[in-house]
């Protein structure tokens, strides 16, 4: 087969890899997270709606900075309605807004969390193709199809990737800006270099956080030796800047000063924003447990710049750690007490953290390695691809058997190392893996009560 030809097989599998994560993200997305898990679903939306009716940013917020507002009841739920609101910058807002607008939510009390998210499940979709593109265009094509196919069934990003929150936004724009950039250092042309110096500027009036977006692709230009190029993202982020605030002094400077600075290491306390990367789940306010897939993801992401090759690419190289290094250092700063969606900018490099280290497992089979992904991912979709409903005692004594029965042929090999041997080992992790995945699908298909309440 030509290579144009293999080029074109590989996009429609990552096309056909986006159509079933749009269709697992529709399953039951008005439902799971349960509405009123997180009230910050209505909080961009308020401030677009007033800000376009009113031309004044008001939304509901509890920080002390802000006057004595009554408290007002909407849909049964008391919200302290402040103005002008600076919890965030407006450009998601007035997405929003303009959304809930055009689906004739005109006043805050016709609101609906639930319909807000249709937008957010095409917008994940069109997460996993990026993703794809990314990886497809730096790496190989087995290395997006696993990474975006991880993005896109895994249920804790899935459920999350429904919420109307601008961390959504802040990953569309992420790896927007992240294809421009592969586009630009290929081709050399500059209105590639415009297109990502505005989209990674604009992604600071998302949201503050966002910074790590322009700040990452300043760094990859300089790393690239494209310091010309990289001076003029730098123009564009020192542009949104000014913009927001101006946009706070604009409507007032004090408190958006007073905001800005109690919102700055609200409730930080360290080392606990990183740690809990590790040990607590969360996709919107409630505390959620283990799970195996993020925890693996974090394990890879640390693993990842050893499975580097020197006739790798800068790009190749540098574009996961730089973005997910730079968005670290941000996040083991910022406030907001590790709420879930905070994380969600992660996610697509987490998933291509696996992919890589799978791959590299299969390819190079070991016996840790081996058991801590048998353990953790595939272990973790097995449970809730079944409901939590396979581990009566009787069902234990099986998994025992077969999890012995699993591993003797990754010991013998890690001992003896020959050949027929490697083939039966990589032909469990494969199944392992296919299984996982098949079990991820399922989650979302048919147990996402179980997974959400038994969590």
């Amino acid at each position: 087969m030509k290579l144009k030809n293999k080029k074109w097989v590989f996009i429609c599998i990552g096309v056909l890899i986006t159509l079933l994560g749009y269709f697992l993200r529709l399953q039951q997305f008005s439902l799971y997270p349960p509405i009123g898990d997180t009230y910050d679903e209505y909080k961009a939306a308020f401030n677009g709606i007033s800000l376009i009716e009113k031309h004044v940013p008001a939304s509901w917020s509890w920080l002390g900075g802000y006057k004595d507002f009554p408290v007002q009841k909407i849909r049964g739920v008391d919200y302290r309605i402040v103005q002008p609101w600076f919890d965030e910058p407006p450009l998601f807002s007035l997405m929003s807004g303009a959304y809930a607008m055009s689906h004739n939510m005109t006043s805050l009390g016709e609101v609906d969390a639930g319909a807000l998210r249709y937008p957010m499940v095409k917008l994940g979709a069109l997460n996993i193709f990026l993703l794809f593109l990314i990886i497809y265009i730096l790496r190989n094509p087995l290395e997006a199809i696993l990474g975006s196919l991880i993005y896109a069934t895994e249920p804790t990003i899935i459920l999350g990737s429904r919420l109307p929150l601008s961390d959504n936004m802040v990953t569309s724009f992420a790896l927007i800006s992240l294809l421009f950039l592969i586009i630009f250092i290929k081709k050399n042309q500059w209105r590639f270099l415009v297109l990502l110096g505005i989209v990674s500027g604009s992604a600071i009036l998302l949201k503050s956080t966002a910074i790590f977006i322009p700040v990452s692709l300043i760094l990859l230009l300089a790393a690239c030796r494209k310091f010309k190029a990289s001076f003029y993202v730098t123009i564009f982020m020192l542009s949104a800047l000014v913009i927001w605030l101006a946009y706070g002094y604009y409507y007032d400077w004090s408190l958006f000063l007073k905001i800005i600075s109690i919102s700055n290491g609200r409730e930080l306390l360290q080392p606990t924003m990183i740690n809990n990367l590790l040990n607590i789940t969360r996709i919107a306010e409630e505390l959620r447990p283990f799970d195996g897939w993020l925890i693996w993801g974090w394990i890879a992401i640390i693993v990842y710049p050893f499975l580097q090759k020197g006739e790798d690419s800068v790009l190749s190289k540098l574009i996961l750690p730089i973005v997910t290094g730079t968005y670290l250092i941000f996040f083991a700063i910022m406030s907001g007490h590790v709420k879930g969606w905070y994380r969600y900018p992660f996610y697509p490099f987490i998933s291509w953290a696996s992919a890589a280290f799978i791959l590299e497992i299969i390819k190079n089979p070991r016996l840790l390695t081996s058991f801590f992904f048998i353990t953790l991912p595939v272990s973790s979709s097995y449970v809730t691809g079944n409901g939590f409903a396979k581990f009566n005692p009787s069902q234990i004594r099986i998994y025992q058997i077969l999890f012995l029965a699993t591993m003797a042929p990754i010991m013998c090999y890690e001992i003896f190392k020959k050949t027929p041997l490697k083939i039966i080992v990589q032909s469990i992790l494969i199944i392992a893996l296919v299984a996982a995945i098949i079990f991820n699908i399922t989650t979302i298909t048919s147990f996402q009560d179980n997974f959400w309440y038994r969590w």
